[in-house]
């Protein structure tokens, strides 16, 4: 059983790294414990959320195509739509 309390602690502390918060019996076993009376890593930021860094610009894709729109007659608006050459 020593292999695998082994493989999962190694495999805890990584996701510990990665913002999410490991099981009790983990965290009993002191997995993801803060050092120097500091929050633990998986407590600095919303839990289970890991950061993504996107490499397209926030004008690439406008919010009303992710989003749909209705106007006041109660019809979804008109989609514009841009030309590929234009979008390149």
């Amino acid at each position: 059983m020593r292999r695998w309390d082994k493989r999962g602690e190694r495999i805890w502390s990584n996701l510990v790294e990665m913002g999410i918060k490991p099981p009790k019996k983990w965290r009993q076993m002191g997995v993801g414990r803060a050092e120097n009376s500091s929050r633990p890593v998986w407590k600095s930021r919303p839990r289970n959320q890991i950061v993504v860094k996107d490499s397209a610009p926030e004008s690439f894709l406008p919010e009303e195509d992710i989003i749909p729109t209705v106007d006041t007659s109660g019809n979804r608006m008109t989609k514009i739509t841009i030309p590929l050459a234009d979008r390149l």
